[in-house]
């Protein structure tokens, strides 16, 4: 729960500061409607975030309470969608998400409730609402899902699918083949009216069931406005309140708790696509080693001091990323990595083939690879990671071998001598005499990368980590009452 002001303890030389003093400042002053002052706001706050501490979600609790308290409900989610692109995007962990939707429930706390019900006696069928309509890692499963029912169940089943944003012809397209409509909210541009107007198409449609099979931005509103409104997470479980069904799914155990709410599991079908996969010759890819996740994620000194103590002993080889812009420059220049080291992918259609060109990747620490991990084990390409005590709270390769713990031990214990050196097959790293060491063996020597990359895959394949669960099951936690 988040404690009130006084009782939040504050870093001396954190109150000191002018920053400090200016966000404090601004909770008393009256509402502004400057979009301008209300991002340099939002970005102050997240840059010193880990030093504010809970001090930052209380800041965040009084800031859109400021919007929510007078009905400024566009407001409040405009300032929730800044906090969560440039805090949450950074800091992808379940304390960091549980703690800043619990700051948004008591924000929203006092929003007045405006169900658009609709008789369920009469109703049937599932509106999914997504944010937008492109196939990124979280549409994936719904599509694998719904492909698992024939076009004609689909349609006289009443599946519908509806985007706040954004209009893709292929994935209109993609989805009518299943029997399955869709609906864009693009033209409207009131957040809240969007919410709102979703509430209006489930009464038209006559859906039962809403699921919410997105990030959660916008969700603690939409449980205000939207009845029967389930939530499906593929990534964190945060205690966001007034939502029917919690659809999740964690490493191990059923039906799950975690953060003081009860969750329904259902196991979500992926697709990989490197599953039969092989990598490229080792003497094709010994000189090119990358990371392939948002750039948020790499954007921190700590990573690319890395970057700089692997290239600066690797003089032939690069380093390849990919990411919607570039970060590097920043980074290149403040530290003196030598930019002609350094290659920018943009954003790729097909990562998975371009990972296989790459003698390894580096996980960057601690949010990790997303669904490129496990594309990059069953390519048999090599991960090299930092371990982190808590495996199952970060990275997708930290939940791949806490859910295998057995086959992790295993890897941690083989060894083998090779150019007259015993080696273990764990592909961690504990310091940067290790990290050194660790990239030199996975450019340099091809029997060492072979065999590493094989362990982990066969690790990865004992998880038994790929069917999902039926629609059936889905429709079953849908029509179950609540725990």
């Amino acid at each position: 729960m988040l404690q009130s002001q006084n009782l939040i303890k504050i870093n001396t030389k954190i109150k000191q500061k002018p920053l400090y003093t200016k966000l404090n400042n601004f909770l008393d002053e009256s509402i502004t409607f400057d979009q301008e002052k209300i991002s340099k706001i939002v970005n102050i706050s997240c840059k010193l975030a880990s030093e504010l501490d809970n001090w930052f979600f209380y800041f965040i609790k009084e800031f859109i309470s400021k919007y929510t308290s007078t009905n400024n409900i566009d407001y409040a989610i405009h300032i929730e969608t800044l906090f969560a692109s440039q805090f949450l995007k950074k800091n992808e962990s379940e304390n960091s998400y549980e703690k800043f939707y619990s700051a948004l429930n008591s924000a929203y706390k006092n929003v007045p409730i405006h169900k658009l019900e609709t008789n369920n006696k009469l109703s049937k069928g599932v509106l999914f609402v997504v944010h937008t309509p492109y196939f990124l890692a979280h549409i994936e499963p719904l599509k694998l899902l719904l492909s698992s029912n024939t076009k004609k169940y689909n349609e006289k089943n009443n599946i519908s699918i509806i985007t706040l944003s954004g209009f893709n012809k292929l994935f209109i397209k993609t989805f009518k083949d299943l029997g399955v409509n869709t609906f864009s909210l693009d033209k409207i541009f009131s957040i809240s009216e969007k919410i709102k107007t979703i509430g209006l198409l489930k009464q038209r449609l006559k859906s039962k069931h809403i699921v919410w099979q997105c990030c959660p931005v916008g969700l603690t509103y939409a449980t205000k406005i939207l009845p029967n409104i389930n939530w499906w997470s593929l990534k964190f479980h945060p205690n966001i309140h007034g939502i029917k069904h919690y659809i999740g799914d964690i490493s191990s155990g059923k039906d799950f708790i975690i953060n003081k709410r009860k969750w329904k599991k259902f196991k979500a079908s992926v697709h990989f696509k490197n599953l039969n996969s092989k990598p490229n010759n080792f003497f094709s890819r010994k000189k090119l080693f990358g990371c392939f996740c948002r750039e948020e994620l790499i954007d921190n000194e700590y990573f690319w001091l890395n970057i700089k103590l692997i290239l600066s002993n690797n003089l032939k080889t690069m380093f390849c990323y990919t990411g919607r812009t570039s970060v590097h420059l920043h980074w290149i220049k403040k530290l003196g990595i030598n930019s002609s080291q350094i290659l920018f992918l943009g954003w790729l259609d097909e990562p998975h083939e371009y990972i296989k060109k790459c003698a390894f990747l580096i996980d960057p620490f601690p949010w990790g690879h997303g669904l490129m991990a496990r594309e990059a084990i069953l390519a048999s390409i090599p991960i090299l990671y930092k371990e982190h005590s808590k495996l199952e709270e970060f990275s997708p390769i930290q939940k791949i071998l806490a859910s295998n713990k057995r086959d992790y031990t295993k890897i941690k214990k083989t060894k083998k001598k090779i150019s007259n050196t015993l080696l273990t097959q764990s592909t961690n790293y504990n310091s940067k005499k290790d990290l050194i060491h660790k990239a030199n063996l996975l450019f340099n020597n091809e029997t060492y990368n072979v065999w590493v990359g094989k362990a982990y895959k066969r690790l990865l394949l004992n998880t038994k980590d790929f069917s999902g669960e039926s629609w059936n099951a889905f429709q079953k936690i849908l029509d179950s009452s609540n725990f």
